[in-house]
Parts: C-alpha cells; structure tokens; sequence
C-alpha cells in the first residue's frame, strides 16, 4: 500500500471538522473554503492542504482579523521575511505580517 497523499471525501472532512456537508458544498459554491480536487464527478479534499488552510485561519485574539481569501504568501525581497499581501480597497497590493500589522516598519528597521 502507497503512502500517497491523505484525499478526502466530503462525508469524511465534514465528520474530521464537524461541520455539515452541506457547508463545505456551500463553501465550495461561493469561494473561499477548502481547495479541492474534481474526480470526475467526485470531490476530494487533502488533508495536508486543510490542515495548513486551519492553521492559517487561527488567531490569537477576538480582535485579530484573518486573513482575506485572496491574500498571497511571499518573501520580503529587501528582508526575507515571510509576509501576507492582501489588496487593499483601491486594488493595490500591501504587505502585512500574518498578525495583520503592516511589514512596512519592520522591514525598515
């Protein structure tokens, strides 16, 4: 027996995560939950892939915002530091930390 990648049936994330089927169809419909992959008509889930997304959506405090749907994980290219651009309103892409502060003051010093 392989050691593959973990995929998922939707039955078997929503029993992992104890949401309902019906939110990750939901989800999946709207954008912005899970990354998936279409077999035929199957939908399979990573488990490694939703693990990561999970980790990503923690927070510390009530008032810490996650990040958006769209946000981007790169290096700083002047510091090398692992940051998040997120698309502001005006449709310009800003650097944040993963805490939601700006990069820009930590980079410069």
């Amino acid at each position: 027996m392989s050691s593959g990648p973990i995929l998922l049936t939707e039955r078997e994330l929503s029993e992992r995560l104890n949401v309902p089927v019906r939110t990750l169809q939901a989800q999946r419909q709207r954008g912005g939950g899970f990354p998936y992959l279409k077999l035929g008509k199957s939908v399979r889930y990573h488990w490694t892939t939703v693990q990561a997304r999970l980790s990503e959506l923690e927070r510390a405090s009530t008032s810490q915002q996650p990040m958006p749907d769209d946000a981007r994980h790169a290096q700083c290219r002047r510091c090398g530091a692992g940051i998040w651009w997120v698309r502001s309103h005006r449709g310009r892409w800003i650097p944040l930390e993963a805490d939601g502060d700006s990069h820009a003051p930590r980079c410069r010093s």
